[in-house]
């Protein structure tokens, strides 16, 4: 059974303005009969969701621009702008490759969106896909020889860049908020199974 505090911090979530973290994992535990490690990975994964719905998304293509050369695309390499003409795929040039359509097109797209959830586990416990070298960790934090926390680093070079501002607080808060939604919605259920069965 849980304890008074879950309860009234269930009950009382919608005229919350903030329930904090800590509060969220031992409703988490509570509810759901989850133990503090996997409490923290659940919530773990729910941020990252948030933070994969938050993440904007390049368009399909390039911008075409225009200069007195004629019309190019700019394309970033490791940091550095470059401009691809048109006239450079004519095929002219040996050395260029590809087309001036495959030049247009964002070849990464939707990168930084699917990243948070590398090396994290869907619901059956299938790790979602695997992370490109370097970009992305996810781990334990441990404290006196026991698990306290999970962590997931993402080290895309542009992440930061891309995301809004203040997308941190947010991504806590609404994990916080759909944990508590979802704890409610079970002990609904609960609640409704019991008065059933009476």
């Amino acid at each position: 059974m849980a304890n008074d505090f879950t309860i009234h911090a269930v009950n009382d979530w919608r005229g919350a303005i903030h329930v904090d973290l800590a509060r969220a994992l031992r409703v988490s535990q509570d509810v759901w009969r989850r133990d503090a490690e996997n409490a923290t990975k659940h919530m773990l994964i729910v941020m990252a969701q948030s933070a994969r719905a938050m993440t904007p998304q390049a368009r399909k293509n390039r911008k075409v621009q225009r200069d007195e050369h004629g019309e190019y695309v700019e394309v970033v390499k490791s940091g550095v702008a470059s401009k691809r003409y048109r006239w450079m795929f004519s095929g002219s040039d040996p050395k260029v490759r590809g087309t001036w359509e495959g030049a247009k097109s964002i070849r990464y797209r939707g990168l930084a969106k699917r990243s948070w959830m590398w090396g994290l586990s869907k619901a059956g416990g299938k790790e979602t896909s695997k992370a490109i070298p370097g970009t992305s960790e996810v781990g334990k934090l441990s404290s006196g020889g026991r698990v306290v926390g999970w962590f997931k680093r993402d080290s895309l070079s542009y992440i930061d860049k891309i995301m809004p501002s203040g997308w941190l607080a947010a991504v806590e808060q609404k994990a916080i908020n759909r944990v508590m939604k979802q704890a409610e919605t079970r002990m609904v259920r609960q609640f409704e199974r019991e008065v059933g069965r009476r």
